[in-house]
């Protein structure tokens, strides 16, 4: 079976060939002489992806502008490349968890630099068929900025849909058009058109990035060949070589199972209740999934932003108010 992802390292590795090796380099300048710096969470920022793309000229093309993101992504997945695979009935609970308000700080809970996510065959973002997506963030070193970057692996291959960091989904859409288009710059093309409308762009984006926050929860459950992976950052470290330092990336891509073990608990859970219920005593229903955001550290410290996502809870079964879900630790 084709693997997506790579397929695409393939594609554009041939087309800028010694990419991988330039990306290299520019981390092991990263805040020497006159390179800048950047934060840890950033495996490099788009402006090096710009840089081997244009080699290093003031290139207009589209097809430059546009490969920009789609090469940023694919060089912070490839040293990972770890592939998430969502239990069904967990994808389909979150894709429908609304989110009231965004916090930048859980989103450096990110586990790799870039993720890929499958997704079903019933997803779609503009209309469009989707059969996953990769997502990283970015930092802008001129405006000491964050964005979330999505990169869209649809039947019409590769698509970059940038988004300036806000609180409401819609206005960070609103204020990512409004920015591309004020500045006519060759970073955000791909938004840039008139009849853009930025309410169904939040609608198609809400899913995606509700199962991005999932793998940057405290209590996301994910395994890989059945061990439960903990959560945080797992950037992994480069190896010394003549050249400087270089990341060679896995032998093949990495698997994880998310929510498989909630999941088979909530089928449990749901099954029973439904079918135990009596007209004895109120019907049996379904409290909707929501994200629990929180501060973790001790007090008398900076405390970080954290967020846990609360699964649907069965309600009123044999006489019970709740039914909670457990997850336990696979060892």
């Amino acid at each position: 079976m084709e693997i997506r992802p790579l397929k695409y390292l393939v594609e554009y590795r041939d087309k800028y060939p010694d990419c991988w090796k330039h990306f290299d380099q520019f981390r092991n300048d990263r805040g020497i002489s006159d390179w800048p710096d950047w934060p840890n969470w950033c495996f490099c920022p788009l402006a090096g992806a710009y840089a081997i793309i244009s080699k290093g000229s003031m290139a207009q093309e589209l097809h430059f502008a546009l490969d920009v993101g789609k090469l940023g992504a694919l060089a912070a997945w490839r040293v990972s490349q770890g592939i998430y695979r969502f239990d069904k009935d967990v994808f389909s609970s979150l894709i429908n968890t609304e989110i009231n308000k965004l916090s930048l700080e859980v989103f450096y809970r990110l586990p790799e630099w870039c993720v890929y996510i499958e997704a079903p065959l019933f997803i779609k973002f503009l209309g469009c068929q989707i059969f996953g997506f990769f997502f990283h963030l970015e930092y802008d070193v001129n405006k000491n900025t964050t964005e979330l970057r999505f990169v869209l692996d649809s039947v019409n291959g590769l698509s970059a849909v940038p988004l300036h960091f806000k609180e409401s989904l819609v206005e960070a859409i609103h204020d990512t058009y409004e920015t591309s288009k004020s500045n006519n710059t060759v970073f955000f093309p791909e938004i840039s058109l008139p009849d853009i409308v930025a309410d169904e762009q939040a609608r198609d984006l809400m899913p995606l990035l509700s199962l991005v926050l999932y793998l940057c929860s405290e209590n996301q459950d994910t395994l890989s060949n059945n061990k439960q992976i903990q959560p945080g950052n797992r950037f992994p470290a480069p190896k010394k070589t003549k050249q400087g330092c270089r990341y060679f990336p896995p032998k093949k891509p990495l698997f994880y199972e998310v929510g498989f073990n909630i999941g088979k608990s909530l089928r449990n859970q749901f099954s029973d209740s439904f079918n135990s219920y009596s007209h004895s005593g109120p019907r049996p229903h379904i409290r909707r999934a929501h994200w629990h955001t929180f501060l973790a550290g001790p007090r008398n410290s900076v405390r970080e932003r954290r967020i846990k996502w609360l699964p649907p809870i069965s309600v009123a079964v044999n006489g019970t108010d709740e039914i909670i879900p457990k997850i336990l630790n696979v060892d």
